[in-house]
């Protein structure tokens, strides 16, 4: 008569079954992490943006500010790893990205500094600019957040 419970033998193939099932899935998952970073961070980097446009229509209209809240336009400083938003030397808001995704200007450094502004009627300050989303060391693989000289701004997935 045979014992009830699992042999020996059963154990280690069950136990093999979930090794080589986990070791499967360990890969998919670092893939779905890396994806969900760079569209989080760019979705991010998007909406403050439009909102740092919003901000330049609504105070840096020449006609109905002061002297001195006209000098205080809104900028988002793009420092690689993170983004500021900035009026004058006033903090408005302060983002780090997740680790290992970078931001930068087309054609620039990682470590260079860059300052976007808009002008109050939505323009930018520098015409057909591109920024790039991407992680360390995947270039390839980028969001492109595409700011038209019209004022139109885009997001391009690769």
């Amino acid at each position: 008569m045979r014992e009830r419970g699992f042999a020996g033998l059963e154990w280690l193939l069950l136990i093999s079954a979930v090794i080589v099932t986990f070791t499967m899935a360990v890969p998919a998952i670092g893939t779905f992490y890396r994806e969900a970073a760079l569209e989080y961070e760019s979705e991010h980097l998007l909406a403050d943006i439009r909102r740092l446009q919003s901000l330049s229509r609504l105070t840096t209209d020449t006609s109905t500010l002061s002297p001195e809240r006209r000098s205080s336009a809104p900028v988002l400083r793009l420092q690689g790893d993170s983004y500021t938003l900035l009026r004058g030397s006033e903090i408005i808001s302060r983002h780090r990205c997740l680790p290992s995704v970078l931001i930068m200007k087309k054609n620039y450094g990682t470590k260079a500094t860059v300052d976007l502004a808009f002008h109050y009627f939505g323009n930018p300050n520098m015409a057909n600019m591109t920024i790039e989303v991407f992680r360390n060391g995947e270039r390839s693989k980028c969001r492109k957040i595409i700011l038209a000289t019209g004022g139109r701004i885009r997001l391009e997935r690769q």
